[in-house]
């Protein structure tokens, strides 16, 4: 089964183009920084976190309208989604549950304010309900860490065979991802 199509309202769209022209502008040779400020804006528009091939063609497209080539690796953007989530987990209920933010399904600090309310009266039932929704939380998030760590792996694989295969022009063919 295929993922589901990104579909953005006209005005998320612009201002993600906005966002990933104007980093490229105050951050034109520094990739941390730039994907530092594209990912948090995109988090901010959108209310996500989206994956990295997700990024590289958002950055592919909206710099190549003006004939701008900038490309950060796989594993680069992997890192600074990585960071973006790290440094953007909020304490959520009262009883100070970290919240973690799996790729995909980023909860966290892109929550909608109704699902927050939800989830942090979810978080103040009984101590054995919150034990089980930390229980599975942190189950999804290690599946989400683990599938990361498999895309990011996978991402240096394929450049690794880019990298072997021969210069004069023969290519190796391989299947395309999923």
């Amino acid at each position: 089964m295929g993922r589901a199509s990104l579909n953005w309202q006209e005005n998320e769209t612009e201002a993600i183009t906005r966002a990933i022209s104007n980093a490229h502008r105050t951050q034109p040779t520094d990739n941390e920084q730039f994907l530092g400020e594209v990912i948090s804006k995109i988090a901010e528009v959108t209310g996500r976190v989206y994956g990295q091939s997700t990024y590289d063609r958002l950055i592919r497209a909206a710099l190549g309208v003006n004939g701008t080539k900038r490309r950060p690796s796989a594993p680069t953007i992997q890192r600074a989604i990585e960071r973006y989530r790290e440094a953007n987990q909020e304490i959520v209920g009262t009883r100070s549950t970290r919240l973690p933010s799996p790729p995909g399904n980023e909860i966290g600090a892109a929550l909608p304010p109704a699902v927050r309310q939800l989830l942090d009266s979810l978080l103040a039932r009984s101590d054995e309900d919150n034990k089980a929704i930390r229980h599975a939380l942190e189950a999804l998030a290690e599946a989400h860490a683990r599938v990361a760590s498999l895309e990011c792996e996978n991402a240096q694989l394929r450049e690794a065979l880019v990298a072997a295969q021969p210069k004069h022009g023969a290519k190796a063919e391989h299947p395309k991802p999923r």
